[in-house]
């Protein structure tokens, strides 16, 4: 490099720095706005970093080289350029406004340099390599800067992923607001009004979750809960309520239990529901193909019976004691006669179209019934005892 043009642009490289950021600025308003701001300064001195080292480089370069190649010397270029392509990514710019930045200052540096090259006479051979030098060192930084953007945003996105789990799960099982609050933020996901826990076995989550919102938190393994229960997944939808009937016509044959929709900080409550019943109704061997999935907002009263599975057990072999010495077809059938008699309040009738019989056949099996219950059925405690012991029996019509 001609020793004259090697002794002035290092002297000059504060003027070429504020040509290039100036150029930038004007071109792009986002790099304006922050070349305005507290991080002005430190972007700045960035760049005239990496214009000292370009310069630098190119007058120690031997004139014979082909191409530039002062690797040692451009190593603390690279590196501002692969920072600040995380700094964009991080402040949500897309990578092509880092782009077009550095080619507008690549034309801008060479104008600069031309002139200064022009004005001591350099001849067109120097000028043609030190331009080959210019444009090879700004593709070097843009592919740092590219690459550490792309770093970034795959570093990000992992990060926002757990962190959205980590969040969903602390709603399962509880948060204050102020807690709730904090921790959207630290997982860039907005506080809905409302939530909705969707308990689906893991085969089928995919299915469910193509028909939720992007917003939808997703828990999977270890769910919160003191039973353990293994491969499910729990997706935590928002504002889902006005098309939740939709839903769950659009899920027919899909293993899940579509909590109830509550506020955002009550969602633990409704989880806790629909996993008792997915444990209660045993979900995950549903057989089905066209059923749809449980609404647990029609069944919360199976949540209260089955709330404590142990004590219910207990109180079914005590209140049902009455029926252990009859034989399995008839206790069946006994059974369900008796459970639609105590909802049907009475009503022969009423139960003998449930179940497609006869009021004959009604009115014997009642006769059957005191005789085995006596005085029980007439006591407002003990029938509300049979009730919930006969909450699971089902009362399908009869096949003859």
């Amino acid at each position: 490099m001609d020793r004259a043009f090697a002794v002035l642009a290092p002297n000059d490289s504060e003027e070429f720095t504020k040509s290039v950021v100036a150029a930038i600025a004007e071109s792009i308003p986002e790099y304006s706005e922050l070349f305005a701001s507290d991080l002005g300064g430190r972007v700045r001195r960035n760049i005239g970093v990496t214009l000292n080292t370009f310069i630098t480089a190119v007058a120690r370069m031997p004139m014979e080289e082909d191409r530039y190649s002062q690797g040692a010397f451009v190593t603390p270029a690279l590196d501002i350029a692969d920072n600040l392509g995380r700094h964009e990514a991080k402040e949500g710019r897309p990578v092509a406004l880092l782009l077009s930045a550095f080619h507008i200052g690549a034309r801008t540096l060479w104008g600069q340099l031309a002139a200064a090259a022009a004005s001591l006479g350099s001849d067109a051979s120097t000028m043609a390599q030190m331009a080959d030098a210019l444009f090879d060192f700004v593709d070097r930084l843009s592919t740092a800067s590219v690459a550490g953007y792309e770093h970034e945003v795959a570093t990000s996105v992992s990060v926002v992923e757990r962190e959205r789990e980590s969040l969903a799960r602390a709603l399962l099982v509880g948060l204050t607001h102020e807690t709730a609050a904090r921790r959207a933020r630290q997982a860039r996901w907005s506080l809905p009004q409302t939530l909705t826990p969707i308990v689906v076995s893991d085969a089928d989550s995919t299915v469910v979750l193509r028909q939720l919102p992007s917003t939808t938190l997703v828990v999977q393994n270890d769910l919160p809960g003191e039973e353990e229960l293994h491969g499910l997944v729990v997706l935590v939808s928002p504002n889902l309520a006005v098309r939740q009937r939709e839903l769950l016509l659009q899920l027919a044959g899909v293993r899940a239990v579509v909590g109830v929709t509550t506020s955002t900080l009550d969602v633990a409550q409704s989880y806790r529901w629909a996993r008792r019943l997915w444990i209660n109704h045993s979900v995950s061997s549903a057989s089905d193909a066209g059923a749809l999935p449980l609404d647990a907002e029609h069944h919360l009263a199976d949540v209260i019976v089955g709330a404590d599975l142990g004590a219910l057990e207990e109180l079914r072999s005590r209140v049902l004691a009455p029926l252990s010495g009859v034989p399995a077809p008839h206790k069946e059938r006994l059974m369900q006669t008796l459970r639609l008699w105590l909802l049907h309040r009475g009503r022969r009738d009423l139960v003998a179209a449930a179940l497609f019989v006869h009021p004959q056949t009604v009115r014997y099996r009642l006769t059957r019934l005191r005789d085995l219950f006596g005085d029980v059925l007439n006591d407002p405690n003990k029938t509300l005892e049979l009730l919930l012991c006969l909450s699971e029996v089902p009362s399908s019509p009869e096949v003859n």
